[in-house]
């Protein structure tokens, strides 16, 4: 309902300031300001102004104002949805990366060759599910960390989540070597990313205690 008050509030901008912005503000011959009354073109412009500002005006900030306010309301949409997907799930932030470790934690160890399908179905539901879970925190986190704890954090997420997918095509192209090593990076910078998420979260409740 909002967003079409806004579409028209829009339109009506448009209609109003392209009717006034036309208008033709005659002046009489002899009345302007050029040798011997000749009209000008600063004239007709004060003409014009004097006519048409107003309404033309009232037209470009309802244009201003009705694609400000469809902006608003699509962000605000948007924000509501992410905001029930995170309630959904009932986890945050570190819930979900505990979750994430403990299923790392529980892909088959020693040659992966002998288990390459259950480990891409392990680091599938890392990727595919886990990991978009936890990003839909992430303006949540932004306003309880911080940017810069924010940002110290994501980096060793983001290099979780390089190592994690560095292994499943490592797994897909028949290296299963590479794909050790990577998930063991992986697991290191998990562990890492969830140490810098703790210390933020303890340097908060020590703020507020």
């Amino acid at each position: 309902m909002m967003k079409q008050l806004a579409f028209w509030v829009f339109v009506a901008g448009v209609i109003i300031s392209a009717c006034y912005g036309a208008k033709l503000a005659p002046v009489e011959e002899g009345a302007g300001s050029g040798p011997d009354g000749a009209v000008t073109p600063t004239d007709r412009i004060s003409s014009w102004w004097d006519a048409a500002a107003m309404p033309f005006s009232v037209g470009v900030l309802m244009m201003v104002g009705g694609g400000l306010l469809g902006r608003h309301i699509d962000k605000l949409a948007h924000a509501s949805a992410h905001e029930g997907q995170v309630s959904a799930s009932g986890d945050g932030p570190g819930e979900v990366m505990d979750k994430i470790g403990k299923e790392l934690d529980q892909l088959p160890a020693g040659n992966l060759g002998d288990s390459v399908q259950e480990v891409q179905a392990g680091l599938d539901r890392v990727l595919e599910e886990l990991v978009p879970e936890f990003l839909l925190h992430r303006t949540r986190m932004i306003a309880d960390m911080g940017l810069e704890h924010f940002a110290e954090m994501i980096g060793q997420f983001s290099s979780f989540e390089r190592n994690t997918a560095r292994a499943w095509s490592a797994l897909t192209d028949g290296v299963p070597s590479e794909a050790e090593v990577s998930i063991e990076r992986a697991k290191v910078a998990l562990v890492q990313a969830k140490e810098a998420f703790d210390r933020s979260a303890a340097g908060a409740d020590s703020a507020s205690a």
